[in-house]
């Protein structure tokens, strides 16, 4: 029969042990490094396309009022900029020709917290004035966080969105005869690989990431 002394020894030097092993178990996990948290991924600025006013699918016969672009934001505390082009054409040679410059400077907007609608945006602009009434006219409205210096038609990353209004003044010109080129615009809005150089823009009917 064991002593009531050593058992009583034993049981502390039991205890003991167990409370050493819980220090280095509880050492250990406090000394493991935590887990690496995945970087934020910073969402560009869309265009819900199929809300714009006037409606860009089909041709325009006339100008409105005011164009209307609902943008879409991730974080509603962000700004953007954009820009309104005519007939824009990159010049893929500037030593030769100049690029299309915007309408207007590049305007910036700060959003004001507690203003936005789910997280857009509305953005007005008044129609281009002086267009030639016996040709078509493309109309594009391009968004973007910030644009690449110089370079107004083209979103810096994480990209941006485009969206393009065909105006047929006559109603009867082939509007066709336009030639497409968006630039580095990030939103895949470029004719299929197939299609020919007189091809209208392919433009997402909605902005997808």
């Amino acid at each position: 029969m064991i002593p009531t002394r050593a058992l009583t020894l034993g049981l502390v030097v039991a205890a003991c042990a167990g409370i050493a092993t819980a220090m280095l178990v509880s050492t250990a996990c406090i000394t493991a490094p935590p887990p690496q948290l995945p970087e934020e991924v910073e969402q560009r600025p869309t265009i819900l396309h199929e809300s714009v006013q006037p409606p860009a699918a089909g041709f325009l016969t006339g100008l409105p009022v005011e164009f209307i672009v609902p943008v879409v934001l991730e974080d509603p505390n962000e700004s953007f900029q954009w820009d309104v082009f005519v007939d824009y054409n990159a010049c893929a040679n500037p030593s030769t020709c100049q690029p299309t410059q915007p309408l207007g400077a590049v305007t910036t907007v700060n959003p004001t917290p507690g203003t936005l609608d789910g997280g857009v945006v509305l953005v007005y602009f008044p129609p281009p004035t002086g267009l030639d009434p016996s040709r078509c006219h493309s109309i594009d409205f391009v968004v973007a966080h910030q644009f690449e210096p110089g370079l107004p038609h083209t979103p810096a990353p994480p990209g941006g969105d485009l969206v393009t209004w065909t105006y047929d003044p006559a109603g009867t010109v082939p509007c066709s005869l336009i030639v497409y080129d968006a630039g580095s615009v990030q939103d895949g809005a470029f004719p299929p690989t197939d299609a020919g150089a007189d091809a209208l823009p392919v433009v997402p009917e909605s902005g997808t990431d």
